[in-house]
């Protein structure tokens, strides 16, 4: 995988020598995120838990951010790019005579490649098709607390991870402003792969005795702010 990434690294540095522009930017945005395997576990959660407690949250749609680096041609455009995102959920119940907390906290990071297409590369305000490919890596943390009156009966944090893949279609508006572009974006993030989550030790993270996975698929929205370096100033 590694060896993989570094072929890619060095075939998009030698574009650089073809290419008009180099920028270099960061987007920010709100991604949706499915999560169906880890909500039924919250499910089964609820429906067997003696307490009763409640849903507080259960993995809402939340930040991501992406740094990239693109090698800008008048037509297509080619780029690496880098995402994190997180979400989580929470059930709880509290009164006097204690409290129950299980809490989940997911995040991820994923390099990808990305490719793009000006539809009329000669207007100043663009529309362009582009598409992500790329490895993404989860991580996550359950904790389990249990505390009634003033003893602490269970106090426990379980850790995760898994390693999949993903797609990214969508469509951007991108505006120049002199050396920097603006750009908004809307697209739908798709997980593909069946790594399940596996533990320390390789304990899996099971419902029903099924082992289950994250899935981050869903609706991204964000807004874009690159710097742009004509290749003529870098030679």
């Amino acid at each position: 995988m590694k060896t993989f990434f570094s072929i890619i690294v060095l075939f998009f540095f030698s574009l650089s020598n073809y290419s008009q522009d180099f920028k270099i930017g960061f987007q920010s945005g709100w991604g949706s995120y499915k999560m169906s395997e880890l909500k039924d576990l919250n499910q089964y959660i609820l429906k067997n838990n003696p307490l009763s407690p409640k849903m507080i949250s259960n993995y809402p749609s939340y930040y991501y951010y992406r740094p990239s680096i693109i090698f800008a041609y008048k037509k297509v455009n080619f780029g690496l790019i880098f995402s994190h995102q997180s979400t989580g959920s929470r059930i709880s119940i509290k009164d006097y005579s204690g409290e129950y907390l299980f809490d989940s906290k997911i995040k991820s990071n994923a390099f990808g490649i990305l490719g793009e297409v000006n539809v009329d590369p000669e207007k100043k305000l663009k529309f362009i098709l582009y598409s992500e490919l790329g490895f993404i890596k989860t991580q996550l943390t359950l904790t389990e607390f249990l505390k009634v009156f003033d003893n602490t009966i269970t106090d426990d944090k379980y850790y995760f991870d898994s390693k999949n893949y993903y797609i990214e279609p969508g469509f951007k508006i991108s505006y120049p402003l002199s050396f920097i572009s603006l750009e908004l974006n809307i697209g739908f993030f798709q997980q593909f792969g069946k790594k399940k989550f596996e533990g320390d030790k390789d304990v899996s993270l099971t419902v029903n005795g099924n082992k289950i996975k994250p899935d981050w698929s869903g609706l991204r929205f964000g807004l874009s702010f690159y710097f742009v370096i004509p290749f003529e100033k870098l030679k």
